[in-house]
């Protein structure tokens, strides 16, 4: 079964860029195999890292298909914001199957991550690389591979723990321990697009409005 216990035994099974490059392949290539020249850069791209997640985590989603799930329609589901923040983590805490997430940046600073739930155990993850932060702070999914090792995911949370970071994600001045970004573009990140699968690929129907969890 694939869980979060599992895809962190996989990432931190990576030795070096090569590694990671051939999970990459295994279960998202397009991102590596577009980067003919340098495969490795394609590990910093934040959409990549989010298929990769995503293809992990969906049983059922055709890997072919993997961008239609990063395809957010802002007009079908809330944003995350300072403002809704606890309105949104009340909706989250009804969920209660497995469940993946993506996240993505209304503003003008194009920026995915995602984070993943598993209500029954008490536990969840936030996972995300970036090419676009400083050159210091480019990250991918791995700390090995990051400049000094820094790990920009969270990969093992509690329940407390990932609703302070949901309202860390929209707090200006806490972002920035969150998400390596250059200091002038912190205030086009905001808000944050949602879309939500359940590990069987079924999509979560979010109401825009209420925010209620629809079967």
């Amino acid at each position: 079964m694939h869980d979060i216990d599992s895809f962190n035994k996989l990432l931190k099974s990576v030795k070096n860029a090569q590694d990671l490059i051939d999970i990459y392949l295994e279960y998202e290539p397009y991102t590596i195999k577009s980067e003919k020249d340098d495969p490795s850069q394609g590990l910093f791209y934040c959409s990549g890292a989010a298929k990769l997640v995503l293809t992990y985590f969906i049983k059922e989603i055709k890997k072919t298909k993997i961008i239609d799930a990063l395809d957010i329609d802002p007009n079908q589901i809330p944003t995350l914001s300072q403002g809704n923040v606890d309105t949104i983590w009340s909706g989250l805490r009804k969920i209660k199957e497995n469940y993946v997430g993506v996240l993505q940046s209304a503003g003008s600073f194009g920026h995915l991550a995602t984070f993943v739930g598993m209500p029954s155990k008490d536990q969840w993850a936030f996972y995300q690389a970036n090419v676009n932060a400083p050159k210091n702070e480019q990250s991918t999914l791995v700390p090995l591979l990051n400049p000094d090792k820094t790990n920009w995911c969270l990969n093992d949370m509690t329940e407390s723990q990932f609703e302070s970071l949901l309202k860390g994600l929209t707090n200006k001045k806490r972002i920035q321990s969150i998400i390596p970004l250059p200091e002038n573009k912190v205030d086009h990140v905001l808000p944050w697009l949602i879309q939500i699968y359940y590990f069987s690929g079924k999509p979560v129907k979010l109401d825009k409005k209420l925010f209620t969890v629809k079967n």
